[in-house]
This record gives C-alpha cells, structure tokens and sequence, in this order.
C-alpha cells in the first residue's frame, strides 16, 4: 500500500513538475525539429536504429526510460519520506543520522536532474516517432518503388 501511494506521488510530480520543465525547455529556441544534422553519421544511423521494424526500438527505448524515470522518483520521494517518519519517531535523537539525510538529500538532486534529463529524452522521441509515423499508403508506395 506504501508503495502505491509512493509510485502515485512519482507520478504526480512526474506529471506537473518534470513535464512542466521540460515542457519550458522545449519552447526555447534550439526546438527538435531544428536539431537535423545531415552530415552526421551518428544521427543518420541513430535515427535508422529507431525506424526498425515499424519505430518498435523507438517504443522499447521510450519503456525503457519511462521505467528508469520512474524509478528515480519513486525512490526519491520513498526516501524523503522515509526521512520525515525518521524525524517524526526518533525527534532529537536523530543528530546521529545527519549523515543519513545528506545522502538523501543529495541523491534526491541527482535523481531529480536525472529525470528531467531522462524526461527531455523521452519528449525527443515521442516527437521523432510522431515526426516519422506514415500511413501504410505511404509505405507500400516506397516499397513499390
């Protein structure tokens, strides 16, 4: 049941924090679709990669990220939590644990930079895959050709 309520909270944050900033970092002028780099051949096969059987790479890695964005938050917040019911039982005779929430607290940054990261990485693909996508009329017209 914790963890339920855990994972919902990573969710909510998810949802209005991480998406907002990242949402503010899209609208800025180096937007996605002016990253096309012709000569470069890393992009060129990177993007190859993700067109692979119908973008299914592309989803997989999207799953990937989605569980590791997750998985950051909620282990974040689990902490923050755990560190407030630390605080809560023990009162003043937590000064020995200080080391304790220095760690935290410093993993909690770690983990929320990484998941806005993590977040801008899933926005540029969710907007490769949309950029992408044709209808299958399309397709079997290049297959024909």
């Amino acid at each position: 049941m914790l963890a339920e309520f855990v994972f919902e909270i990573a969710l909510f944050v998810e949802d209005s924090w991480i998406d907002t900033i990242v949402a503010c970092r899209v609208n800025k002028q180096r937007h996605y679709e002016n990253i096309k780099d012709e000569g470069n051949v890393f992009y060129d096969n990177w993007n190859k990669y993700l067109l692979l059987n119908n973008n299914e790479f592309a989803h997989k890695i999207i799953a990937h990220l989605a569980d590791r964005l997750l998985f950051l938050l909620s282990t974040s917040i689990a902490s923050i939590i755990c560190n407030i019911l630390l605080v809560l039982i023990f009162k003043y005779s937590i000064l020995p644990f200080l080391g304790l929430f220095i760690v935290v607290i410093a993993y909690v940054i770690f983990s929320f930079t990484r998941a806005i990261s993590i977040a801008a990485g899933l926005d540029f693909l969710r907007h490769f895959i949309l950029e992408n996508q044709r209808n299958p009329v399309e397709q079997e017209e290049d297959a024909l050709v």
